[in-house]
């Protein structure tokens, strides 16, 4: 009914077979998920600990364990649905609500475990971003700093 232009063939591209990498691609699969699954609890650590950082810094009570368990117990779930809203083609928009949701209840977290008001779980909760955006503006300027030089 389709035709022959549907039937998937082998191509080639300077000697690559991509047919043959397409049939790796379960294996690698398996390979990546737990590198990626390491890298994600990694990051996941790391930005929850600038966030306690910051948090003490501007007067919070509450313990690191603390911070990350309440911020685990909310990640999960939220990644859990991110994922399976992902499957769905039709609906890629509902993430953001989701995602907004989640940041509203990180800055809750943030203001439970650490005893103190609004304005402080926002600047603990978002000054891991502002800092990042600081970093990365300051590597540009010096990147294009360099770059302008004869």
């Amino acid at each position: 009914m389709f035709g022959a232009s549907f039937i998937p063939r082998t191509q080639t591209f300077q000697g690559t077979n991509f047919g043959s990498i397409l049939t790796l691609s379960p294996l690698l699969g398996l390979i990546c998920v737990p590198i990626m699954a390491v890298i994600a609890v990694f990051y996941f650590v790391t930005i929850v600990g600038i966030t306690h950082l910051i948090a003490r810094a501007v007067g919070g009570t509450g313990t690191y364990s603390q911070l990350l368990y309440t911020s685990a117990a909310i990640s999960a779930p939220a990644w859990i649905i991110n994922g399976f809203l992902g499957l769905i083609p039709v609906v890629p928009y509902l993430t953001i609500p989701l995602g907004i949701y989640v940041l509203v209840l990180d800055v809750m977290a943030v203001k439970a475990v650490h005893q103190f008001g609004w304005g402080q779980a926002l600047l603990s909760s978002f000054g891991i971003w502002v800092l990042l955006l600081i970093f990365v503006a300051a590597i540009t300027i010096g990147i294009l700093g360099r770059a302008s030089r004869p």
